[in-house]
């Protein structure tokens, strides 16, 4: 019942797995990403309102993930047998959490939860399929569910002698480089987050990293951030923007708005 009346994207796939089908939670997700993306471009641009209107309307109809049997966010419409001992390297089905922003902890917290459960049946078990850049991937993904321990933990693994070599290369095998360059995007997400309606610092701080700084990082909306923190606690941020405006700033629970400028930080 719940999939009459809804857009889906024909004979996709979930990138080097399963069935090709139409309405792959991967191939849903991306699109609602894109539409979402361009409504808000044209939004704060003013124009192309007659598209637009056309566009946020296909984006309302499309057919999101549902829960399966184990509470788990189903990669295609229909749920295939074997789910719940598939460990395949790829979790495209969460692109919706990361890099997308379809699901957050805050306005979809039943998705999220699903989302959380995919990644632990999916396992790191060196026995499994996954690959390094996998590790780089879910500790992304972790970080967007403010799952601090598990972001560290995946982390860790992806430094393990089976994901990367002695040159601190990606270990595929052979060489490969996307988990050198995810796992710094990842790292970027476990310390500030942007792709809500807010700036987050330190949303999924590990234990581990007790006292620390970062410098530099960018914020969606044309800020960057220097952060500073003691005792796993935030001590103080300076925020630099390019643009004049309020700003929604949060910490753990808190949030606040601050009046940001480009000529003072």
């Amino acid at each position: 019942k719940e999939q009459i009346g809804k857009l889906v994207v024909p004979n996709g796939w979930s990138s080097e797995h399963g069935p090709h089908e139409d309405g792959c939670s991967y191939n849903q997700e991306i699109v609602w990403d894109l539409y979402t993306n361009y409504v808000k471009a044209a939004d704060i641009l003013g124009v192309d309102k007659e598209f637009r209107d056309r566009i946020a309307g296909q984006r309302d109809k499309l057919l999101w993930p549902g829960i399966g049997s184990f509470g788990q966010l189903m990669e295609w419409m229909e749920e295939q047998p074997g789910e719940k001992t598939d460990h395949h390297r790829h979790t495209s089905h969460l692109f919706g959490l990361y890099p997308g922003h379809q699901f957050t902890v805050e306005t979809t917290s039943n998705l999220t939860k699903a989302a959380s459960v995919s990644l632990e049946h999916r396992g790191i078990d060196p026995s499994y399929e996954v690959k390094e850049w996998s590790f780089a991937w879910r500790t992304a993904l972790y970080a967007r569910l403010k799952d601090a321990e598990n972001a560290h933990l995946l982390f860790r693994q992806l430094f393990a002698d089976r994901n990367t070599c002695p040159n601190m290369f990606g270990l595929h095998p052979p060489m490969q480089i996307d988990g050198n360059f995810g796992i710094t995007a990842a790292v970027a997400e476990m310390l500030v987050q942007s792709h809500a309606d807010f700036v987050e610092v330190l949303p999924a701080l590990p234990k581990d990293w007790k006292t620390g700084h970062v410098k530099g990082l960018r914020a969606r909306g044309g800020h960057q951030l220097d952060i500073y923190w003691e005792n796993n606690s935030l001590k103080s941020v300076l925020i630099k923007s390019i643009i004049a405006g309020d700003l929604k700033v949060k910490s753990g629970n808190t949030v606040k708005s601050v009046k940001v400028t480009p000529s003072k930080p």
